[in-house]
């Protein structure tokens, strides 16, 4: 039987302000699984939703060389998940230890079209080296990402207080040839992170 969770609430604060950080973890385990663990915060400014994400990590890489490569089939990645709330279109942004990028949007029920094989990747990639920024740093046995998308990518002008969106970041823990362990900021029912109903519901807020 499929467990329902309702999606828990996320407050961002503008850049500079404390942040709130969510672990990782593996709700759709009945089992203690051992994975290495890692937390996520978002903040923003009007121009750009910022995420910041600590992943502990002795050696992660990624074999992945150049824009929207299948990075998820490549080694360790990390996934990052939104979209405007009420919205149907969501958006996908994979960034690996070297800093490559998969780019991604889809609308309901293209993920199952792809999965069957009746539609391509290509259909939903987005190929713009400049569509959102990231940086990737590897030190002390941790994995650091920071992403920044701007406003632009949900069709917006500008970010602001009150907006509401749906997030959830997620990863792929690779673990040589015992393959990867996934983890995940929302509250999952199952090990599929397309469960828009499922992530967090992001509020803007003011400073504090």
């Amino acid at each position: 039987m499929i467990r329902f969770f309702p999606p828990a609430e996320w407050v961002a604060r503008p850049v500079g302000q404390p942040a709130v950080s969510i672990p990782l973890k593996q709700s759709w385990s009945l089992r203690s699984v051992s994975f290495q663990p890692a937390t996520a915060s978002v903040s923003w400014t009007p121009r750009a939703l910022h995420y910041d994400i600590v992943c502990h990590a002795p050696a992660p890489r990624n074999l992945a060389g150049r824009l929207n490569a299948a990075t998820w089939e490549l080694g360790d990645v990390v996934e990052i998940f939104l979209r405007r709330r009420g919205e149907p279109e969501y958006l996908e942004i994979h960034v690996t230890p070297e800093n490559q990028r998969l780019q991604l949007a889809w609308l309901p029920g293209e993920i199952a079209r792809l999965r069957s094989g009746s539609s391509a990747m290509a259909e939903f990639l987005i190929d713009d080296p400049r569509w959102v920024n990231s940086e990737s740093l590897l030190a002390g046995g941790r994995w650091t990402i920071h992403v920044a998308l701007p406003a632009r990518c949900l069709q917006l002008s500008a970010f602001s207080c009150s907006q509401e969106f749906d997030t959830a970041v997620c990863r792929y823990d690779c673990e040589g040839d015992n393959g990867s362990q996934c983890s995940s900021t929302a509250d999952l029912p199952e090990l599929d992170f397309h469960h828009p109903e499922h992530w967090h519901r992001l509020i803007l807020r003011p400073g504090i």
